[in-house]
């Protein structure tokens, strides 16, 4: 038996995993490769890394979910068969309501609603044209000049959204912010540079050893 098993190994399932890939300095949020499409997408995006082309691939084997009503259950230390019994709700149970929290806009801090109020406006105007396309997001940012989707994470929206707030220099709804997020982006489609982050690379270039 095991050597037939070994001959004829047993087709694997895709649908039982959740396969994702990213690709350093390329694409940081994971995708996953569901179709020929993404793989291609890998494959383009691993190549555009000349000195040694690579990708990171992540597979996850889905959670089964077992029966709930599974009787005669193995004592795994006793060795003792043991019989599950399955509780009956209560009349009480079943007629207690549930109480639910559900937040108000006056519970939530006034700056917080102002960062969501920033947030759906970039996520609204920055609709993937293409779902379920390439890029593999809901949302990306697709720049004239550069046609290549830059997908968009919620913490991309998030910083570009909290720039956005500081001002229409550092970030407006055409504009994103000139961040390490952004990085990957042609610098004359971002924002200004912030003042501290520009400081910040000035000190890391004076510190940084000098070619001899």
């Amino acid at each position: 038996v095991k050597i037939t098993a070994a001959l004829k190994p047993a087709q694997l399932n895709f649908d039982d995993y959740i396969i994702s890939f990213t690709v350093p300095r390329q694409l940081s949020d994971p995708i996953q490769l569901t179709n020929d499409s993404k793989y291609k997408y890998l494959v383009d995006h691993a190549l555009k890394i000349k000195a040694n082309p690579n990708a990171k691939i992540v597979i996850e084997v889905k959670a089964v979910r077992l029966p709930e009503n599974k009787e005669n259950e193995m004592d795994g230390e006793k060795g003792k068969k043991r019989e599950k019994t399955k509780v009956k709700p209560t009349l009480d149970r079943l007629s207690r309501p549930k109480l639910l929290q559900v937040r108000t806009e006056r519970d939530i801090l006034p700056a917080n609603l102002a960062l969501n109020g920033k947030m759906a406006a970039i996520c609204e105007k920055w609709i993937c044209p293409d779902p379920g396309g390439p890029c593999g997001s809901d949302h990306c940012f697709i720049h004239p000049n550069e046609p290549e989707h830059f997908p968009l994470s919620h913490a991309h929206i998030e910083s570009w959204g909290a720039a956005w707030l500081k001002g229409p220099e550092f970030a407006d709804i055409n504009k994103p912010p000139n961040n390490a997020l952004f990085d990957r982006l042609d610098p004359k489609t971002l924002a200004a540079q912030s003042s501290w982050l520009k400081r910040r690379l000035e000190l890391k270039q004076t510190a940084a050893p000098q070619p001899k």
